[in-house]
């Protein structure tokens, strides 16, 4: 991530989020590279995602997250938790996969 070694540990979908845990020693450095948040449009309280991920559909359609919505935390520089909430439910059987940082997960239901 930003050119630093992380592990993707864990990755739970529902129909209203999506929530990734990484590990490394490196997440103090990918918390820096990936910059303070950044307003978007007219509304102050909506920032662009510094993490965003793109949801492939078993029909072959997408959705990548760019305005950040849920929660991102950082324990002790070794351990990221970032959830991604949806405005709307998402069918969470019909993911085919999700990329994060160029890596495809596939997603078995």
């Amino acid at each position: 991530m930003f050119g630093y070694p992380a592990v993707l540990k864990t990755i739970s979908v529902s129909p209203i989020s999506i929530s990734l845990k990484i590990e490394g020693k490196s997440l103090n450095e990918i918390n820096e590279a990936s910059g303070k948040l950044k307003e978007f449009g007219d509304n102050e309280f909506e920032y662009l995602d510094n993490y965003p991920i793109t949801i492939n559909y078993k029909d072959g359609t997408s959705e990548t997250t760019s305005i950040f919505t849920g929660l991102h935390v950082t324990e002790f520089g070794v351990q990221m938790l970032t959830i991604k909430t949806f405005e709307h439910v998402i069918n969470d059987k019909e993911i085919a996969s999700i990329v994060f940082f160029g890596t495809e997960i596939p997603i078995h239901s």
